[in-house]
């Protein structure tokens, strides 16, 4: 089970969310790539519980595109990767996509 499904969606909000943004910019890469597997999940649950915290948590998501550190932006295209598999293509493609573009290219 994931974190996001282990404690109710005020507290996952609260708590997992900013736990999980902060462990997508760890120095360790197998931590980040552990953290992406996550997201999908725990961007559904918000979804689910209030369509403004799955909007919030998106925009935090994003940031990680427009960052100037590389792994920051191929932290973002690895989750990405998950996402594109969870999520209905529709909605991916107008979240997530224009960010996959900007973060392709250098700052």
């Amino acid at each position: 089970a994931t974190l996001s499904n282990l404690f109710s969606s005020a507290a996952t909000y609260s708590v997992v969310v900013p736990l999980t943004i902060s462990l997508l910019t760890d120095d360790v890469a197998d931590v980040r790539m552990e953290v992406c597997k996550s997201i999908g999940a725990l961007v559904k649950r918000l979804g689910e519980a209030d369509p403004a915290w799955r909007t919030s948590v998106v925009e935090r998501l994003l940031q990680l595109g427009a960052s100037k550190n590389y792994q920051h932006r191929l932290t973002l295209v690895r989750f990405c990767d998950h996402l594109s598999r969870e999520m209905e293509s529709v909605i991916f493609s107008s979240l997530f996509l224009p960010a996959l573009i900007t973060a392709s290219k250098d700052p």
